[in-house]
C-alpha cells in the first residue's frame, strides 16, 4: 500500500469523525452513526470484490439517497450542517462511505473518457444539488465504459481497507454498543 493512499485515507477519516464529534446531535446519535459507518467500512469493500465496483456503489447509493449525499458532502467538504438531526443513522452511514468513495475518486479519477466526451466528477457541484443526480449517473456510465471500473476498483482497495482499519480502531462495533 502506497504511503499516499495511507494518508489519504487518515485525512478522510480524521475530518469525518471531526465533523460528527462536534456534530449538533447528541452522543447516542453519534455513536450510532459511528457505529454504522465502521460496519460499511468493514462489509463494503467485499461487497466491490464479489459483486463488482458499479453494483454496489449503485446499492450504497440507493442506500444513502441524493439529498443525504448532498447533505454529506456540504457538511463535510464545508462544514454545512442543515438540519442534520433530521437523517437516519443508517442512510448517513451509506451516505459518508459514498462521499469517502467519491472524494478518492475526485482525487484520482475525475475525469473518465466517454465515445461522447468527457464526465468530470465535481464534488462541489453534487454537494450543491445542481443536477446530482446528472452528475452522478453520467459518471456511473462513464465508470462502466471500458476498463473503468475495475481501475477504480483497484486504486481503491488500499485507500478503503485503511478507511476500514481506522474505522475498527476508533468507532464502536454495532454489536457492541
Amino acid at each position: 500500500m502506497s504511503r499516499k493512499h495511507i494518508e489519504e485515507a487518515i485525512r478522510i477519516f480524521l475530518n469525518i469523525k471531526a465533523r460528527l464529534d462536534e456534530a449538533n446531535i447528541d452522543e447516542k446519535s453519534k455513536t450510532e452513526v459511528k457505529s454504522k459507518l465502521r460496519s460499511r467500512a468493514r462489509e463494503i469493500p467485499e461487497m466491490i470484490v464479489e459483486l463488482g465496483f458499479i453494483p454496489t456503489l449503485s446499492f450504497c447509493l440507493a442506500k444513502s439517497g441524493i439529498d443525504n449525499l448532498r447533505m454529506v458532502i456540504d457538511w463535510i467538504e464545508y462544514g454545512k450542517a442543515e438540519r442534520f438531526s433530521e437523517y437516519k443513522p443508517e442512510e448517513l452511514s451509506y451516505a459518508l462511505y459514498v462521499y469517502v468513495i467519491l472524494k478518492y475518486l475526485s482525487n484520482h479519477m475525475s475525469t473518465l473518457k466517454l465515445d461522447q466526451g468527457e464526465v468530470n466528477l465535481d464534488l462541489e457541484m453534487l454537494g450543491k444539488g445542481k443536477r446530482t443526480t446528472d452528475v452522478l449517473y453520467r459518471y456511473l456510465e462513464a465508470l462502466a465504459y471500458g476498463v473503468n471500473a475495475l481501475v477504480a476498483s483497484k486504486l481503491l482497495q488500499p485507500y478503503l481497507l485503511q478507511f476500514k482499519r481506522l474505522c475498527e480502531a476508533e468507532f464502536p462495533s454495532e454489536r457492541g454498543r
